[in-house]
């Protein structure tokens, strides 16, 4: 997989922004979808982010009254429910995508981002469609 250098980070950030969206208007921004995202959980898996901590001792970290088993968080905006809550956003480069379904036709393809306003022609037989070259390979 490629490197991608900091300035087509930030490019490529910019153009999977909502339509009509900077990262700097007033009615959208990333606060507020990371709160959507919680609030579309169920009381219950939102609960589960005031669990104690996975993996360590029941004896040495017993449950308290901030993390314990079987909370329901009702509070969007609950203290410790969020501090442990995390959206993780990945903005693909490149997917490789393998069928292997049919055994006498396995298929592999690989996509990369060009970006929309790609100037060079597709190499390798490639097709190019919505910023993405699209290349069939020999799985």
């Amino acid at each position: 997989m490629r490197r991608v250098p900091d300035a087509e980070a930030q490019s490529r950030r910019r153009e999977d922004l909502p339509e009509g969206k900077a990262a700097a208007d007033d009615d959208w921004s990333f606060a507020r979808e990371v709160t959507a995202h919680f609030g579309n959980l169920s009381p219950a898996m939102r609960g589960t982010f005031r669990n104690p901590e996975p993996g360590t001792s029941r004896k040495a970290n017993p449950a308290d009254g901030d993390h314990a088993l079987g909370h329901k968080v009702e509070d969007l905006h609950d203290e410790v429910a969020r501090a442990n809550f995390r959206v993780v956003v990945i903005v693909p480069t490149e997917v490789d995508e393998t069928d292997l379904s049919d055994p006498e036709d396995p298929r592999r393809w690989l996509y990369r981002f060009v970006g929309a306003s790609a100037d060079a022609r597709p190499t390798d037989g490639a097709e190019r469609s919505n910023g993405w070259e699209k290349i069939e390979l020999w799985p």
